[in-house]
């Protein structure tokens, strides 16, 4: 986990001297292998994973503050699934993200924008963990790593749990559990994940 960490931010410390791509190849390239996020104003039929994501953002919307407290984006787009996005500030508060990385040119990473807590749920559809042993599958351990590299929270949401709450009040009071027990200073980003699912299913 440390050597992954400091080979990512030896990467960020020398990414303004590289050759890049140009602006245009890397919009194109990013629309082409990633996802669009799920919207609620935008009707099609949804799959499995985005119907949990609109789902997941309906009730942090609803107990964080409203819609400007919540919001689905691709953080990092070598990944094909966009994330939900959350922040809190350094006393736990929700704050709010709606405008957070509107100057960003999609395509590239996007950092935390200030020193606050920015928090990264990670929709697990069926696949995302290994079976009979709750630990996640490679794809998802390396987005949750390289996540918790650039500075963020990184909290894996399995469907495998969250299929199972059965209303809103359950739904609520699981994700709070999961936001308010990570701790990004006393745990590992894989340790926080691994520990939230133990406890929910012990």
């Amino acid at each position: 986990m440390e050597s992954h960490t400091v080979a990512v931010y030896h990467f960020l410390d020398w990414e303004s001297a590289m050759n890049r791509l140009s602006e245009k190849a890397v919009l194109l390239l990013s629309k082409k292998y990633t996802d669009y996020v799920p919207s609620e104003n935008y009707k099609k039929q949804y799959n499995i994973s985005e119907k949990m994501m609109l789902d997941i953002m309906k009730v942090l919307g609803d107990c964080r503050g409203g819609q400007n407290y919540v919001i689905a984006e691709h953080i990092l787009t070598h990944h094909q699934r966009g994330d939900i996005i959350i922040c809190n500030d350094h006393n736990g508060k929700p704050m709010p993200v709606k405008e957070a990385f509107k100057n960003d040119t999609f395509g590239y990473i996007r950092k935390p924008p200030d020193d606050n807590d920015w928090i990264v749920l990670i929709i697990g559809g069926k696949n995302s963990l290994i079976q009979n042993c709750n630990v996640p599958t490679g794809q998802f351990q390396t987005k949750i790593r390289e996540l918790a590299a650039l500075g963020y929270t990184p909290i894996l949401v399995p469907w495998k749990t969250y299929s199972q709450l059965d209303n809103f009040e359950e739904k609520e009071s699981y994700l709070c559990s999961l936001i308010e027990n990570r701790s990004r200073k006393n745990h590992s980003c894989t340790d926080t994940v691994f520990n939230s699912l133990h406890s929910h299913n012990s």
